[in-house]
């Protein structure tokens, strides 16, 4: 199993062993068709909040699932560990029907309490049932709803959070904000160019229940809370080298990289890039002749890379010119695995056709199976025992800044 399976999966299993995350997997319309089963986890948050990570990579870089995954899938449950507080979402045994309810809003029937109050803010019962609503509707969107029975605790738990959001957000310095909307800025444009239309994206955003400026405005909180996190609490550990080292030496299987290539392709799709419907005969003969010219210019030798910005219809590689990166066997579908892995470097395949269209593939590397070695995967593990450690620190540091506001919750 990969780092990248095994770390994700210790953050996430212990959210839920806690009763602190509801997951859904939901389908995608195949942003990278070249992969067998791409979708993304929604790992459902309070007030609404999604947070997306892709189970396939784009670049498929094995031999940096240290570098790359480890330190993403950390830093996911960081924040997650952030966002729920410890004590959030319980997933609902048993839906309601799309996330609807007949209960009348408190909001229309209550006065606009205050819930919770500090120093320098106060939480009303308005807000939290306004992050609710949108906790339903970003439920309601994967088909799952919030019984009656259990709005209270919920509702407790949103207002938990909406307080830590507070608390963080005082923390931030000017610093922080620029690095957030940097880092966010650059997020959405890289979620963007999986799509193949702006208006395919903001129908996915459309159908997770928000729209294109919330979906942006979210991610540049989440980076502000991870900016956060690391000035105050994950900058103050240090993690011996012995750690790390024994670290290594007891997850040494999960450095053994198997043999890998790098490749490039051109995908002419025979499907529906939104709706996922195949294309008619007609439809089909037509993109027939226009692979079968595509090969025939890409192997008399013209750029391969111009060749896949001209006529992918890969969005996740045509404006990198068709490149998938370094990838092991078995993370592609069959048919394109088995063509690609029989080339030899700078060999270009005939026509592979797979269930998403036809293929033109490039290998420009063979790379043999290998040990990552330590000196290789140090930085990362380091990274990655400073996040755990973080993570036992983060109750602590909520509590403090709790206990420093003066936090009160007013009981309804």
């Amino acid at each position: 199993m990969y780092v990248f399976i095994m770390c994700f999966n210790a953050i996430i299993v212990s959210l839920l062993n806690s009763g602190a995350l509801s997951i859904v997997n939901y389908q995608l319309s195949s942003p990278h068709p070249a992969h067998p089963s791409m979708f993304v986890c929604l790992l459902v948050l309070p007030c609404g909040r999604i947070a997306l990570d892709s189970r396939l990579p784009r670049t498929l870089n094995v031999s940096l699932i240290m570098i790359m995954s480890m330190r993403r899938a950390a830093m996911c449950g960081l924040i997650l560990e952030l966002a729920v507080a410890g004590t959030v979402l319980q997933a609902a045994e048993t839906p309601t029907v799309a996330g609807k309810s007949t209960a009348v809003s408190s909001v229309e029937l209550f006065a606009d309490e205050i819930l919770a109050r500090g120093k320098d803010f106060q939480i009303k019962s308005s807000q939290v049932e306004k992050a609710f609503t949108e906790l339903k509707a970003s439920l309601a969107a994967q088909g799952q709803g919030i019984p009656e029975a259990k709005r209270d605790e919920v509702e407790r738990q949103v207002l938990e959070r909406l307080v830590n959001v507070k608390l963080l957000s005082a923390k931030a310095t000017a610093d922080d904000k620029a690095k957030a909307k940097e880092a966010a800025a650059k997020s959405f444009d890289e979620y963007r160019k999986r799509w193949p239309s702006e208006d395919a994206f903001n129908r996915q955003l459309v159908a997770l229940g928000m729209a294109p400026a919330e979906f942006r405005a979210r991610m540049e909180e989440e980076n502000l809370f991870r900016e956060v996190i690391d000035r105050e609490v994950k900058s103050t550990i240090k993690i011996p080298d012995e750690d790390i080292k024994k670290f290594y030496d007891d997850h040494t299987a999960q450095f053994d990289l198997p043999e890998r290539i790098k490749a490039s392709h051109i995908l002419l799709l025979t499907r529906d890039a939104l709706t996922q419907q195949p294309y008619t005969d007609k439809q089909l003969d037509e993109k027939r002749k226009q692979a079968d010219k595509v090969l025939t210019r890409a192997k008399a030798g013209e750029d391969f890379a111009a060749l896949a910005k001209e006529f992918s219809d890969d969005p996740n590689s045509r404006d990198q010119g068709g490149d998938l990166g370094t990838f092991a066997r078995g993370r592609m579908v069959p048919e394109f695995d088995a063509a690609a892995f029989s080339l030899e470097p700078n060999k270009i395949s005939d026509l592979v056709s797979t269930k998403f269209g036809f293929h033109i593939i490039k290998v420009t590397e063979k790379l043999p199976a290998r040990k990552t070695p330590f000196d290789e995967a140090k930085k990362d593990i380091e990274s990655y025992l400073s996040t755990q450690e973080a993570q036992k620190k983060l109750p602590d540091y909520l509590k403090k800044l709790r206990d420093d506001a003066g936090i009160v919750f007013v009981k309804k």
